[in-house]
């Protein structure tokens, strides 16, 4: 009778009627006993899909100067290119999933929100294994991305000069500046290609260097090294 009241009045679904608890209660009801404020309908509940989870293993640009052991402050050095080289992981993927539908207490389906997925879109020097879960260079140079592109390029372009917004340059490719390189500062790469001046600093490359204006000396301890031309 009383499954037919709920169905009849309430549209409950009498599949969700846990029917044991019910009938220990109309049991306890026939010995006078008063029962109230306990569960016999559950219905299944919808779970909503999870966002696409992101991990990135290259150091992400940082202007924060690097502090020495000795409790100096190098303000040439930071994080201001991201370098990687070949074979490293750059990005792992845990995709979105879709979520689980559930039922109310009529049988009525409740759909679950997806959860968002990302993707990233390569543009250069990456691969990535069928299911996009794993991204990893296919080559050294620096990274570019944003929250949807990804690629390692194996030239570096500073369109102005190496100075303090900059920071020494160590990368593993051939590095453009459209300018100058400053006193006291640092490149090191397999080529350099220097715009404007070399102010005195310390210019070493594995292939070649080409420096379009000339080097200019103001007593540092700068100088210019290569394994083949200059």
């Amino acid at each position: 009778d009383i499954l037919e009241i709920l169905k009849e009045k309430f549209n409950i679904e009498t599949m969700y009627v846990k029917k044991d608890i019910l009938s220990n209660i109309a049991t306890f009801y026939r010995q006078g006993f008063i029962v109230e404020n306990i569960e016999i309908i559950e219905s299944i509940p919808v779970i909503d899909g999870k966002n696409a989870v992101i991990k990135i293993y290259f150091e992400k640009p940082s202007q924060r100067p690097k502090l020495l052991s000795n409790g100096k402050v190098d303000y040439k050095s930071f994080t201001n290119y991201i370098m990687v080289k070949k074979g490293d992981i750059l990005i792992k993927r845990v995709p979105a999933t879709a979520g689980q539908r559930g039922f109310d207490v009529t049988g009525a389906e409740i759909s679950p929100i997806p959860g968002k997925d990302i993707i990233y879109e390569v543009i250069e020097g990456v691969s990535v294994n069928e299911d996009k879960t794993e991204y990893v260079a296919t080559q050294s140079g620096h990274v570019i991305y944003t929250e949807t592109m990804i690629g390692v390029l194996p030239l570096l372009h500073i369109k102005g000069n190496v100075d303090y917004s900059t920071g020494n340059i160590n990368f593993d490719g051939a590095v453009r500046i459209e300018k100058d390189v400053l006193t006291g500062f640092t490149v090191n790469a397999n080529d350099v290609m220097i715009g404007g001046i070399d102010e005195d600093a310390i210019i070493t490359a594995k292939n070649s260097v080409d420096i379009n204006t000339g080097i200019k000396g103001v007593g540092y301890k700068g100088y210019v090294k290569s394994g083949f031309d200059v």
